[in-house]
């Protein structure tokens, strides 16, 4: 269900730059509900509360939009340690960047003008710690 989320909060945030609070809404549910459930690793709430005051803090500067920032935050019920979090960083770092080294090189992808679809680099960024293999 994760994935088809991801996939499509992907495609909305290329075709029109906008992640639907609906699907962070519904991604939300399902992962905090698999976690209180199933799952007997806890939740690391600071880590959480530590991920989402960044983000509002780049928001604010304009640097990243509400909807990567909520985005952001709910993925991280899903990584237990800080470790693991660092590696989504660094993997949602290196899908941005290549996005924006793909935007620069394609001027129709308009990137300069629209911004670049950076839910796309958090998607790809944490399917690569949740699928290593």
């Amino acid at each position: 269900m994760i994935l088809l989320l991801l996939f499509y909060v992907s495609v909305t945030d290329i075709l029109y730059r906008v992640i639907p609070n609906l699907v962070i809404l519904i991604m939300f549910i399902c992962i905090v509900t698999d976690r209180l459930i199933y799952s007997d690793i806890p939740i690391n709430f600071i880590l959480i509360l530590c991920v989402f005051g960044t983000g509002i803090l780049l928001y604010a500067a304009r640097i990243m939009g509400a909807g990567d920032v909520k985005l952001i935050t709910v993925l991280t019920f899903l990584i237990p340690e800080y470790p693991l979090f660092i590696s989504f960083l660094f993997y949602t770092t290196l899908t941005g960047a290549g996005l924006a080294v793909l935007g620069y090189m394609i001027p129709a992808l308009k990137f300069k003008e629209r911004g670049l679809p950076y839910g796309v680099a958090i998607a790809l960024g944490f399917l690569m710690i949740a699928c290593p293999h």
